[in-house]
């Protein structure tokens, strides 16, 4: 928890115009995210309606405000809130297109996190949900891993572990709603991971010409959920969900809608159409691989800045920091871009940043603390940060459709939920030309997924999908991009 002191001087300005560098703006400010949520005191002018509708009645009690809305006057007291991260339901509340009875389920199974949440039928109201790490993880970080243990240790042994995961979250969140069973469960993942969740064998997935057993649009035996349908091999249900849940396809304009997780799956949708790819992104945007890399969990640096010649950290819990997280490092590196710890190759420079932490055997540690960031740690969101960038131009280009023309850059997935909109504009892994045009979804995967279990439509078959590992153009913007 940060607690800043401010006196504007009877003048009125914006939280964000005077706290942009020290806490966190998912959305840039945008007004879209609801994610900015601090405490103020003192002299600050009341809440509009825009703000209110991102707050219950129980945080308006609390003082609990909007940073990207809230106006100061004179003097005031804004409070940091920590939250900790998490890629949980997409919105609390979600109108169903068919009010029923009783309750829906919606499951997302990504890489890296499995999410299971229950929502009312009739209001749409979020009833329960859970979220744990994918067992999976034990089997490998990414899809291509996940495959190979597949060939390994058989199908059946991560199908079983899955469903049994899956099962257990949803007795919990039963339990939580205080209900007996769902009327509807809709299962969304990746196509590697809905065909783990069927016991179907991924290997055809994993070599050319990339092979699915299934494209789904199926039931399941479990529970009699439905799976919606994939694109391809590495463009799957979880991002068909998520173009449901944007809205997208309502919205008569050029945009392209980006998942920033393990697998960077994206569409661009433009007269009536959508083309789509995918592009290996690994791990690392959720702390794996990293040195001192987490998920979002206590302990987590999840921003840095420097404030008054100091390192201010914002951490999860509050506490002690103790590791980084995806938005932490996005961050951290923003910073160290900045203030030339690292040159545009991404190199540790020999230039003295005391107040910032200190230089060793390519490793640089924070002050004050003892989480570090090295070489390789750079090196490995480069080549993250390089993919998701080179995806969006290369789609941009594929489908001749100039970024000045591409009205929004829908971002979804845990990951992106919590990023700061700038500072990955900074470092390279979002173009300059969307800087103000981001919209966060969140978890949007699992949103779609509960908006098919309350009578939302699914995508047409309006969609196609091309290779980036093909492209001459891709591979030429991959390299481009590296740079920061």
């Amino acid at each position: 928890m940060s607690i800043f002191r401010i006196d504007t001087k009877g003048k009125i300005q914006s939280v964000h115009e005077l706290l942009a560098g020290s806490l966190t703006f998912p959305c840039a400010g945008n007004h879209t995210c609801g994610k900015c949520k601090v405490k103020i005191s003192g002299n600050v002018l009341p809440p509009e309606a825009g703000e209110l509708k991102f707050l219950t009645q129980e945080e308006q009690k609390k003082g609990i405000r909007l940073a990207c809305f809230a106006k100061v006057c004179g003097e005031a007291v804004v409070e940091s809130i920590e939250e900790k991260h998490s890629i949980a339901a997409y919105r609390d509340e979600i109108e169903p297109k068919i009010p029923g009875s009783g309750a829906v389920c919606a499951v997302d199974i990504g890489t890296t996190t499995v999410v299971v949440a229950l929502y009312s039928a009739e209001t749409g109201r979020l009833l329960a949900q859970q979220m744990e790490p994918n067992v999976q993880k034990a089997y490998g970080a990414d899809v291509i891993s996940r495959i190979e243990s597949c060939k390994q240790y058989g199908v059946e042994a991560l199908s079983d572990a899955i469903r049994a995961q899956i099962e257990k979250m949803y007795q919990k969140a039963l339990a939580e709603a205080g209900i007996g069973s769902v009327s509807k469960m809709v299962v969304t993942g990746n196509t590697t991971m809905l065909h783990i969740f069927e016991g179907l064998s991924p290997e055809s997935i994993g070599v050319y010409p990339f092979d699915t057993v299934s494209l789904f649009g199926t039931v399941s035996s479990f529970h009699q959920a439905y799976l919606p349908r994939c694109v391809g091999a590495y463009v799957g249900a979880d991002v068909m969900c998520s173009v449901t849940a944007s809205g997208m396809l309502d919205r008569d304009e050029n945009s392209i809608l980006a998942d920033m997780g393990t697998n960077g799956e994206m569409a661009l949708y433009r007269d009536g159409k959508l083309t789509c790819c995918s592009t290996a992104a690994g791990p690392a945007f959720e702390g794996a691989e990293l040195s001192c890399g987490s998920a979002a969990i206590d302990g987590a640096v999840t921003s840095a800045c420097v404030r008054d010649g100091k390192l201010e950290l914002s951490i999860i819990g509050g506490g002690e920091a103790k590791s980084i997280c995806g938005s932490g490092v996005i961050s951290l590196i923003s910073l160290f871009k900045d203030l030339e710890i690292i040159d545009e190759t991404g190199r540790f420079t020999e230039i003295p940043c005391e107040h910032v932490g200190h230089l060793e055997n390519d490793c640089f540690r924070l002050k004050g603390t003892s989480v570090h960031i090295t070489q390789q740690d750079i090196r490995q969101i480069q080549l993250a940060k390089s993919a998701i960038c080179a995806g969006i131009l290369t789609l941009s280009q594929e489908t001749d459709t100039p970024l000045e023309d591409i009205r929004r850059l829908y971002i979804a997935g845990g990951f992106g939920a919590h990023i700061n909109i700038d500072e990955a504009v900074n470092i390279g892994l979002i173009p300059e030309a969307f800087r103000d045009r981001c919209v966060v979804l969140g978890n949007a995967a699992l949103g779609g997924a509960a908006e098919i279990a309350l009578g939302y439509e699914e995508p047409g078959q309006i969609y196609s999908e091309f290779s980036l590992s093909a492209s001459p153009t891709f591979m030429d913007y991959y390299v481009d991009c590296m740079m920061f």
